[in-house]
């Protein structure tokens, strides 16, 4: 059972995307014991159906956008389990590509900044081609494997310069100390 607060959950972005300072403080929540008001469901129009693998992240992003407040409790409300088959455990090459589209998806919208939807997007490929790589050295192609390895070894040594930043999938972790453009140092 996971059980996450404001102290020790993973934030729900690497980077602080929005450009108001006081919604890059939502943090990342298990979604199947998430319950909202119907205000929040009404003004998002519900699930975008476009996306299958974070549809998840899209929409809270969406319902932070609208002025939802992230709030926790440590009193377990809710139990699902967790099987080889699930999205939860699977956190395949797809699912880490369709969080850069996602990423790439909001590069327009007034509400977002720029540089930290370019950093987020490029984790989520780089992660997306690591797990590519691993793919393509199982199946035996060797220099596929080292090609989709080293790009995604590049893109995560430019990225090192921004500090540490939890990704989808690596569970739990308190991160500090990070130098992730910060809203008041980074205004696009």
């Amino acid at each position: 059972m996971s059980r996450t607060s404001g102290e020790d959950g993973v934030p729900i972005h690497a980077y602080p995307i929005f450009k108001d300072a006081a919604k890059n403080k939502a943090f990342h929540f298990m979604q199947p014991p998430m319950f909202w008001r119907k205000w929040t469901w009404d003004a998002t129009d519900g699930l975008e159906a476009a996306f299958h693998w974070v549809m998840d992240i899209e929409w809270c992003t969406r319902a932070v956008e609208k002025g939802a407040v992230v709030g926790t409790t440590r009193t377990p409300m809710a139990r699902f389990r967790l099987h080889g088959s699930s999205k939860t455990e699977l956190f395949n090459d797809k699912q880490h590509a369709e969080q850069a589209e996602f990423y790439k998806s909001l590069m327009g919208n007034p509400n977002y900044r720029r540089v930290p939807l370019f950093l987020a997007s490029a984790k989520a490929k780089a992660k997306a081609l690591a797990i590519r790589r691993n793919l393509a050295m199982e199946e035996g192609r060797i220099l596929k494997g080292h090609r989709l390895g080293l790009t995604s070894r590049l893109i995560m040594a430019a990225l090192s310069v921004f500090g540490r930043t939890p990704i989808l999938g690596e569970g739990k972790q308190h991160v500090t100390g990070s130098r992730a453009p910060s809203a008041e140092t980074e205004g696009t």
